[in-house]
């Protein structure tokens, strides 16, 4: 399952008014580590492998990376091949987002509006072809011998994070009697629930074939690429 901002995390990867400009790298300063000489004219001629030369370079500190939060956007480039520039909204106004944010839809929503330069929704994402699996057929032997066929579907990328948010417990915990309750009434095209069980089989096959969607989608969609690199930049920015 997608975790959150700091806690749940999803695999999707396609596109506010934010400013544009160049994208960036961060910068890395190096430290030199060179020693300065003592001035002397005997210290320049001093042999390799001399007493003096070994421990000049014992007092040489290694090399210390420092990464700069000078350049607050960044280019994340899917596995697609599509390119989303990310634009740092300050410490304040991203704190704020990720406080406000009222379940993983809304978090995304926010992603979409304030970080993504450009205008990103999910319809945006579901036009992406990514080449995961939304639809499954899933045919079930009845007792008796005759067979039915179930189609699972996701319409839309959005019902991965719907469902995200309606699996979650009173505590935030994942539910399965939640998780199944949402498949059978939003991603089964026929008419199931849980009484309908009691008289039919393929509950298990039909529960596991939509959770396998909804883990392909959560882990390897475009959404799900883009969504996870947004929540990393910003974790980098709270560094």
């Amino acid at each position: 399952m997608t975790e959150q901002l700091d806690n749940t995390k999803v695999n999707v990867n396609n596109g506010l008014g934010n400013n544009g400009g160049q994208p960036q790298d961060s910068v890395a300063d190096q430290n030199s580590g060179a020693v300065a000489g003592s001035g002397n004219p005997a210290d320049s001629n001093v042999t390799e492998g001399s007493n003096a030369d070994t421990a000049d370079k014992k007092d040489v500190a290694p090399a210390k990376q420092v990464v700069s939060k000078k350049f607050h956007q960044e280019t994340f480039t899917s596995s697609n091949g599509n390119e989303y520039l990310m634009i740092f909204p300050g410490m304040r106004k991203a704190a704020k987002l990720k406080n406000d944010a009222d379940g993983v839809m809304e978090l995304h929503k926010m992603f979409m509006k304030e970080i993504l330069e450009g205008k990103y929704d999910y319809k945006t994402f579901d036009a992406v072809k990514d080449d995961v699996d939304r639809t499954k057929e899933v045919t079930v032997t009845e007792d008796d011998g005759t067979e039915k066929i179930y189609h699972i579907n996701f319409q839309s990328i959005k019902q991965v994070d719907d469902m995200t948010d309606n699996s979650a417990d009173r505590l935030g915990r994942l539910s399965d009697y939640l998780s199944y309750e949402y498949i059978f009434d939003n991603l089964v095209q026929e008419d199931v629930n849980y009484d309908y069980f009691d008289t039919h089989a393929g509950f298990t096959a039909i529960t596991d074939a939509a959770m396998n969607l909804y883990s392909d989608l959560m882990q390897n969609s475009e959404f799900a690429e883009v969504m996870n690199a947004v929540n990393d930049f910003l974790n980098k920015m709270f560094r």
